[in-house]
């Protein structure tokens, strides 16, 4: 579409389509990546296939964005508008035929699959099944509360002014740096931690750092304050580490539907950053970050007390 002669219609609609196909195809394939992992590794080894994609992953967005801002710039001699936005989509012709190739290599464990039931019936059985199992539905609504802190990270972005004197604009690179940087460590830190000592934990470590990250302009201020980026960039992969959790004591039947029934987090905590932007509004930042701290810390202590409760059922 952009290296062909197109009306401007075409071209919006083309962009339009796009996003909407990106954003169902995107969902389904976070949802099937984790269940290849489920039955394709035990929990040992997800936990070091976690550690890698996601140490190794920001590193590669940071050098993607770099790369990608290059080009924008009319940068690369050779390559201006608007080939330099086409070859921004090009380039990922053949990343995805690697991950495509790598592919073909999983082998995927046989599991014991359920007798079928009707549509009415298989919904409502497993709604049933997963609120009963306290494991989850903890798990759902501490997920919920780490979204809900989540919501606030551009508050955080908007802050820098006053913190440190300067736009974000002109930090972007610290910035960036400091968030994909210290997601990276946390990438490879949090895999070891479920590695060692299992998915619980490296789920809970998420929690904490959302809400060190939203709690850091309390303690900070001047150039230090931007480490708040870096804590939330670590908090970011809670993402991962929920669903890997669910994964963890989810029957392999059950898995795919039980992950399914987490990705529903997302939307119903869609209402999270306009909050955060209404108490900014009305109270300030610090309402916002406030808030943030309050959902962190209620999301901590009730992963604390499943554990507290499944340490003394033992």
């Amino acid at each position: 579409m952009v290296f062909l002669p197109a009306p401007t219609w075409l071209r919006i609609t083309a962009v339009i389509g796009q996003g909407l196909i990106l954003g169902v195809l995107n969902s389904v394939n976070v949802l099937y990546v984790m269940r290849c992992l489920a039955r394709g590794t035990t929990e040992v080894g997800r936990a070091r296939a976690l550690k890698y994609a996601f140490g190794l992953g920001p590193v590669a967005a940071v050098l993607g964005s770099l790369s990608a801002q290059a080009l924008l710039a009319e940068k690369v001699p050779g390559i201006v508008y608007p080939f330099n936005f086409g070859l921004l989509y090009l380039v990922a012709l053949p990343c995805m035929a690697v991950c495509a190739w790598v592919a073909r290599g999983m082998d995927l464990g046989v599991v014991a699959t359920e007798p079928a039931e009707s549509l009415p019936n298989f919904l409502r059985n497993s709604v049933a099944t997963f609120i009963g199992d306290r494991r989850l539905a903890t798990a759902w609504i501490a997920y919920l509360f780490w979204y809900c802190t989540l919501g606030g990270i551009t508050n955080l972005s908007l802050y820098t002014r006053e913190a440190v004197g300067r736009s974000p604009l002109e930090l972007a690179g610290i910035i960036m740096a400091l968030r994909f940087g210290l997601k990276a460590l946390a990438g490879f830190g949090l895999g070891s931690v479920a590695a060692r000592f299992g998915a619980f934990s490296a789920m809970l470590l998420t929690v904490l750092f959302v809400g060190l990250g939203l709690g850091w302009p309390f303690v900070s201020s001047g150039y230090g304050y931007l480490l708040a980026f870096g804590l939330m960039g670590a908090g970011e992969l809670g993402g991962v580490y929920f669903s890997n959790y669910v994964i963890s004591v989810s029957k392999p039947a059950n898995t795919t539907r039980n992950l399914a029934f987490l990705s529903l987090v997302g939307p119903v905590s869609s209402f999270s950053p306009a909050l955060h932007g209404n108490l900014t509004d009305r109270f300030g930042f610090q309402a916002s970050f406030i808030l943030g701290i309050t959902c962190a810390t209620c999301g901590f202590l009730l992963l604390l007390s499943l554990r507290r409760r499944r340490v003394q059922t033992v």
